[in-house]
């Protein structure tokens, strides 16, 4: 099967799939509008229904000039606040009803979701289930070229932002050890939450590689011990960690033939074994 070929380059990033509905945000604007000029109604005409004086009339257009110059922002960030009270009710509801995330659409709940990563990230886009301009991920990608993508994930602004990339970290040595690998990896994340704060940011494991595969490069043994420091600096900081240990064990029969790379198959069960550390996570669980 031919590899996915790169996409991390020259996107074009869509707005109508992030949390706040335009129509909602839209909506309160001109109820904003209508609010200013029932206070200008207010301060042209009296109980006897006289008009009052130019003054008053001037002071009417101010505050609507003043409504009119209101920091969207600071109204999309209220509706998003919103949002994110009734999403984790959603999760706290989705767990107690015994919640299987084997019985759900997994991809519906990665519309609001980034991936940045390596060649392996590609496939969510390269087999189509996740919208290219959510996945920034290219062949040979290294950790350390997510900061130049942290603009555009916050362009994207989305939910949830997941970090899958460090095989190609692990296996060229671009870190003397796995203290200086898992710094690394936290400071990219915390750059990340900085400039993005309404999105949580979500390390994963390092995906190993079939037994095969290290007969091309030994240092893919030490991956273990990159995901182990990786998972106590997570803890530690608390940020949320995904350990695909037991994914790539239970499913050794989707690598490709290269013992690197994963079939189109392997990217569902990944996506639900992320997903579902994320929710219980959040549910307190």
């Amino acid at each position: 099967m031919s590899q996915p070929t790169a996409v991390k380059n020259n996107h074009r990033y869509s707005t109508n799939q992030n949390r706040t509905n335009p129509l909602v945000l839209i909506a309160v604007i001109v109820a904003v509008l209508l609010l200013a000029l029932f206070s200008l109604l207010k301060l042209l005409i009296t109980p006897s229904g006289i008009h009052r004086g130019a003054g008053n009339v001037e002071e009417g257009l101010a505050v609507i000039k003043a409504m009119e110059s209101a920091d969207i922002t600071e109204i999309e960030n209220t509706i998003r606040a919103n949002d994110d009270v009734k999403h984790t009710a959603q999760i706290q509801q989705m767990i107690s009803d015994d919640f299987n995330i084997d019985e759900v659409n997994i991809w519906s709940l990665y519309k609001d979701v980034v991936i940045c990563g390596d060649s392996r990230a590609v496939g969510f886009s390269y087999y189509g289930f996740m919208d290219e301009n959510h996945v920034l991920a290219d062949y040979g990608a290294y950790l350390s070229e997510i900061y130049e993508d942290i603009e555009t994930i916050a362009n994207v602004n989305p939910r949830y932002v997941f970090i899958c990339t460090g095989v190609n970290d692990v296996g060229n040595n671009m870190y003397a050890s796995s203290d200086d690998y898992a710094t690394e990896y936290i400071n990219i994340m915390d750059a990340i939450s900085e400039r993005c704060p309404g999105s949580t940011v979500v390390a994963t494991s390092i995906l190993d590689a079939a037994e095969s595969a290290y007969e091309t490069c030994s240092a893919w043994y030490d991956i273990e011990y990159f995901n182990n420091k990786l998972q106590k600096f997570c803890d530690e900081r608390g940020y949320i960690y995904v350990d695909n240990t037991a994914l790539c064990a239970q499913y050794t029969d989707l690598y490709e033939s290269d013992g690197i790379h994963f079939g189109e198959a392997f990217y569902e069960p990944w996506a639900r074994n992320m997903m579902k550390e994320v929710l219980e996570y959040e549910s307190g669980n």
